[in-house]
């Protein structure tokens, strides 16, 4: 009935199953033919290129239940120098995301509150370049396997458009605009 659509437009979910299909497809692509061994870090390289606000992106696994972790995989240098350090000092967001099975996001690394919850690993990762930090649990029937750490080397939270919402608004003749 006239009316009843949602707001915004009737076809906004719609959009957004086409941009997730785009998405899959352009992954699919970027990893086809690929060793087995190439494909982690391919997918990290691939995931960063349709995340513009993202510098870095890594996977991490705690090891052996032990305070120890190993880098999965890293999309760059950017990425896979923080990711290290977290588990060479023993603190960091990816530690903290683990250990609440919660995301974990530090915005600002050169201020508090995360300079002052992390110190080694803030003054560490900002001197690497990294200036922001989003770590994300991956967790299985409750217990954790590891972190997806997202890397930005500017300060600040993601934009809360989505890349379909930003794809929609180009379409209708509305390009993105710098936030004020």
């Amino acid at each position: 009935m006239p009316g009843d659509e949602p707001p915004g437009g009737g076809d906004a979910e719609q959009e957004t199953d086409v941009e997730r299909s785009r998405i899959v497809g352009e992954l699919i692509a970027g990893l086809s033919g690929l060793s087995p061994s190439e494909v982690p870090g391919a997918l990290c390289r691939h995931c960063v290129a349709l995340l513009p606000e993202v510098a870095g992106l890594s996977i991490s696994m705690p090891a052996d239940g032990s305070d120890r972790g190993v880098v999965l995989c890293a999309s760059d240098d950017v990425a896979a120098r923080p990711a290290e350090i977290q588990f060479t000092l023993g603190e960091g967001p990816c530690r903290e995301a683990t250990r609440l099975r919660a995301p974990v996001f530090a915005t600002d690394l050169a201020c508090a509150p995360d300079a002052r919850r992390w110190p080694l690993f803030s003054a560490q990762a900002t001197k690497a370049g990294v200036e922001a930090v989003f770590s994300l649990p991956l967790t299985g029937t409750g217990t954790p396997l590891g972190t997806l750490d997202l890397y930005r080397r500017t300060t600040g939270s993601f934009e809360r458009r989505s890349s379909a919402n930003r794809t929609a608004g180009r379409r209708r003749g509305h390009p993105d605009r710098p936030r004020p």
